[in-house]
């Protein structure tokens, strides 16, 4: 396979060096970094990044720049790009089968992502269908890839690779998204395009997901349901969505990642679909979707937090909702969760029946836990002012008893009277009356 310079620069660095130097990368801003291949270093400063449809990078450390041949020229000792382009064309030349490419640029007329996949369909996948089974994904969905010929087996340099095949709303194939078993090398192959197993369906559902990668597609189809249809974006802007394909949604499901360029992208789906109801799926402390997943599989979800008043509105739109997915999307939850839910609403219900005396219902008897509690909290609000109050009355009597004791004291000082302070009365002087003789 013969590559012009042109053709090279367009190419994916990161899925380049990752794949064929073991680099791995971490999302930075609009660009991505590692450690350096050039120097020993501890702290990340080997920047790669997409300018203007040009791959470039920038190692600080090594103090190296340039485009891909650049790179090549430096870590092979090359004297030529025309010597860094031969290297890179044999280094590539395996049948356009591990080539990786820009979003948006093929490599060129050469690059044949039918014949890939035609070349790749004779490859067993079973070890395709084990590595789903071990990101959570249920039987019944690995089977629906499988049956539609959407899972590849794609072998390179000794690495296994699950290969999905995407194709867009007419049935034509875009590119194969390849996902290392075993590691984290991943890189796709064509021109990259969002993914879906539910084209014809999208237009005329009332609630739709959208989500980034194809395991987070199919972790939410594991989640919510065969019938609950959605998108993965697979690398493509918000913005580049067709909103005629939720043209009937009402509720749009944003499954992003939970990280900066996740809360940004929802942010662009909310201004896109400003005339619809969008709502964050909840994943808790995890990232995404398949980590939540996986989560409840090992049985340790970490579930949102939902208070006793929202659970029991959910309770209440799901007794009376026709299509009971639109409520755990409106919610933002999994329709496991809320299942959950209404479990734990109708025993607290029957348990309350349960408990009932038999007899008339005392009138104005709290109907539910949430009654009471505000019953409880209406009785001691009662109760402190009953007891301010009777503390006041107290201290206003005491003070009464000593105003009418000094009163006492000084009408008797007023009429001439002995006076003793420490008595509670006065006393007074008493008058002895001489017993008149009687005479006979």
């Amino acid at each position: 396979m013969k590559l012009t310079a042109e053709a090279i620069k367009r190419m994916d660095m990161v899925d380049i060096l990752t794949l064929y130097y073991g680099l791995s990368f971490t999302r930075k801003g609009e660009g991505h970094v590692c450690l350096s291949p050039f120097t020993d270093e501890k702290e990340a400063s080997f920047f790669v990044r997409e300018v203007d449809g040009h791959w470039l990078y920038k190692d600080f450390s090594g103090d190296s720049s340039g485009t891909m041949i650049d790179f090549v020229m430096h870590k092979e000792g090359l004297n030529s790009p025309k010597e860094a382009i031969v290297y890179l064309s044999n280094l590539l030349d395996q049948d356009g089968v591990g080539c990786p490419v820009s979003p948006s640029k093929p490599i060129g007329p050469s690059y044949d992502v039918d014949y890939i996949y035609r070349k790749l369909q004779s490859n067993d996948i079973s070890v395709c269908k084990e590595y789903l089974s071990n990101r959570g994904i249920s039987q019944e969905v690995i089977e629906e890839l499988c049956s539609r010929g959407l899972v590849l087996h794609n072998l390179k340099h000794d690495r296994s690779y699950c290969c999905f095949v995407v194709y867009n709303s007419h049935g034509v194939l875009q590119c194969l998204d390849n996902h290392e078993i075993g590691g984290s090398n991943k890189f796709v192959l064509g021109k990259k395009h969002s993914f879906s197993l539910d084209w014809s369906e999208l237009c005329e559902a009332e609630s739709v997901f959208v989500c980034e990668g194809i395991i987070d597609y199919l972790s939410m189809k594991v989640l919510e349901g065969m019938d609950m249809y959605g998108i993965a974006l697979l690398g493509k802007e918000v913005g580049m969505i067709d909103p005629a394909l939720f043209s009937k949604a009402r509720v749009v499901l944003s499954c992003l990642d939970t990280d900066k360029a996740g809360f940004s992208a929802y942010l662009d789906l909310q201004a896109l679909f400003s005339d619809k109801e969008c709502s964050v799926f909840k994943t808790g402390s995890h990232e995404d979707p398949n980590e939540y997943l996986q989560s409840l599989r090992d049985g340790n979800p970490t579930k949102a937090f939902l208070s006793s008043k929202e659970k029991r509105r959910i309770y209440e739109e799901y007794t009376q909702s026709s299509n009971k997915s639109t409520v755990a999307a409106r919610w933002g939850i999994n329709r496991s969760y809320m299942y959950q839910i209404v479990r734990e609403c109708q025993e607290m219900i029957d348990e309350g029946y349960n408990n009932r005396r038999v007899g008339r219902v005392r009138k104005n008897k709290p109907q539910t836990l949430q009654e009471a509690m505000d019953r409880i909290a209406s009785l001691e609000s009662e109760k402190e002012e009953i007891i301010h109050e009777k503390e006041k009355l107290w201290a206003t009597g005491e003070f009464m008893k000593v105003r009418l004791k000094w009163s006492e004291i000084e009408n008797a000082e007023l009429r001439g009277e002995k006076v003793d302070p420490t008595k509670e009365k006065p006393s007074r002087k008493r008058r002895i009356k001489k017993k008149k003789k009687k005479r006979y």
